[in-house]
């Protein structure tokens, strides 16, 4: 009877704190649902007038809203625009323009991805997507802060391909041109090479020799070796511009020296440029200088065992495929010896943990 009366004891006690956690459990969730509650100021601000337009709301939030009601009208202004050109070009849009000077970083983002959603669509005529979007964008890439600047940059490339001929030259060749003075930052000069490239798509080969291509060659002689290969990577796109009598001309020569570069990045990016231009060059220029360029290029990696050899060993391939109608049979041969030492060299130990990490 002693032991029926224990097991009922312990029984109360079990249930005594079950009904405890219980309780706390209730407690703690009656907290959290208080806490996440808005106060009656908080849901007032919240709260738009549902008589209101699409775009006089989006006027109200951009003037009055908190910042995640801000961004979600610059998400959506593709959209708004493709539906309601006129008053949103007229009403919004100079909003949006006003409130990305002091914006949030997601409302930037958002904001980034909307203007080349608009330039995609081609919702509005380009001279007025010059005269509005891209005088936004040409200011912010001139940010102080880098991440804004690059994020803006960014958009910039990606929004040149939609523009006509006469605004990328009006507009944006002679950012890309100030920007790329000797006088100005590392980073504006790395900007002016990157949109160069893209300017190049976009020109003729007269437009590309006399616009683009004295300060291409300007900054393929950078005295920062970022900038120098920064420009080498942008060759092949201006390469294809200008056509191949003006690429045997101009660009060749200075991608040699660059091949010869002292820094590694500068070379690597020269090895890069090499194959993506071999479907332009003709037989001439290719077992003139190209195959001549590549051997050498090949043997001194080899011979100093540099930081090169995995990118050699990665565009091998493609190398031997694209010249491969150009080999002699002992530069097959050669061809076929180099790349049985870049497997042995690639078994072997490494001697320090700085040569495993190169490879």
């Amino acid at each position: 009877m002693g032991e029926a009366f224990n097991w009922g004891g312990m029984d109360e006690e079990d249930d005594f704190m079950d009904e405890m956690e219980k309780d706390l459990r209730d407690l703690s969730l009656e907290r959290s649902i208080t806490t996440g509650l808005k106060t009656a100021e908080e849901i007032e601000r919240l709260t738009v007038d549902e008589r209101l337009n699409d775009v006089d709301r989006a006027v109200y939030l951009l003037s009055s809203g908190q910042d995640v009601q801000r961004t979600s009208v610059v998400r959506d202004l593709a959209k708004l625009i493709r539906e309601n050109q006129v008053e949103g070009m007229r009403k919004v849009v100079p909003k949006v323009r006003e409130v990305l000077h002091l914006s949030c970083q997601e409302l930037q983002d958002a904001a980034t991805v909307a203007f080349v959603q608009i330039a995609e669509d081609k919702s509005i005529p380009p001279q007025l997507y010059a005269q509005t979007f891209l005088q936004t964008i040409l200011q912010n890439v001139e940010n102080r802060d880098p991440d804004i600047s690059e994020s803006w940059l960014n958009v910039l490339l990606q929004v040149i391909k939609y523009l006509p001929k006469e605004i990328i030259k009006r507009d944006i060749l002679s950012i890309a041109i100030a920007k790329g003075q000797l006088n100005q930052s590392v980073q504006s000069r790395l900007a002016s090479c990157k949109i160069l490239g893209k300017v190049a798509t976009r020109f003729d080969s007269f437009m590309i020799k006399k616009d683009v291509l004295p300060l291409v060659t300007a900054l393929c002689q950078d005295v920062d070796y970022e900038v120098r290969a920064c420009m080498c990577k942008e060759l092949a796109v201006v390469a294809r511009g200008l056509g191949l009598e003006p690429t045997q001309s101009a660009i060749l020569p200075e991608l040699v020296e660059l091949s010869n570069d002292e820094e590694s990045c500068v070379r690597l990016s020269a090895l890069e440029t090499i194959v993506n231009l071999l479907s332009l060059l003709d037989d001439e220029t290719c077992n003139q200088t190209i195959i001549p360029l590549v051997c050498k290029y090949c043997d001194n990696a080899m011979q100093n065992k540099d930081v090169t050899l995995p990118s050699i060993a990665k565009q091998f391939g493609r190398l031997c495929h694209g010249l491969s109608v150009n080999l002699t049979e002992e530069q097959k041969i050669w061809s076929l010896n180099y790349y049985r030492d870049l497997c042995v060299y690639g078994l072997k130990d490494k001697p320090n943990q700085e040569e495993a990490l190169v490879w």
